[in-house]
């Protein structure tokens, strides 16, 4: 609210947060593109098959998910709106469990069909391909957003 406030009074404000983002999505696209082309496979594709990794990378998820802004935000101020008025707190924990269900399931689906592409992501030029096209995808955006 408050950068909100600052930006509406300053009108220049808000062309130097535009133009820092797009410097700084400028700066990630050169940074796959770097990546994509020193690349001699794929680090991840090799470290995700160990045990502790796995763990750590799952932990690592969680964490994110549970502390991310977002979420919270949408389980206090979106899931309320769809409870009718009177509604117990049973009803709230049902309609969080329905999400959280359906992001589940979501997820198990991206994680089943990637694990499937397993040996394909495991070529060379896949994952080179991938940041090549990511970089190029952040330096077209960058540009997109520096022009307002």
């Amino acid at each position: 609210l408050g950068l909100s406030v600052m930006i509406r009074r300053s009108p220049a404000m808000e062309d130097g947060i535009r133009i820092a983002g797009a410097a700084y999505l400028a700066w990630l696209g050169f940074a796959s593109l770097t990546a994509s082309w020193r690349s001699r496979g794929s680090p991840v594709t090799e470290t995700a098959r160990e045990g502790p990794i796995r763990r750590a990378s799952f932990r690592e998820g969680l964490v994110v998910n549970l502390l991310n802004p977002p979420i919270a935000t949408f389980y206090l101020a979106v899931v309320p709106t769809f409870m009718p008025a009177g509604a117990s707190a049973r009803y709230y924990v049902l309609l969080a469990g329905i999400h959280v269900l359906m992001a589940f399931a979501c997820h198990a689906t991206w994680a089943l069909g990637l694990d499937r592409l397993r040996g394909w992501l495991h070529e060379p030029w896949v994952p080179r391909t991938l940041a090549a096209l990511t970089g190029g995808s952040l330096l077209f955006l960058a540009w997109q957003v520096s022009r307002g």
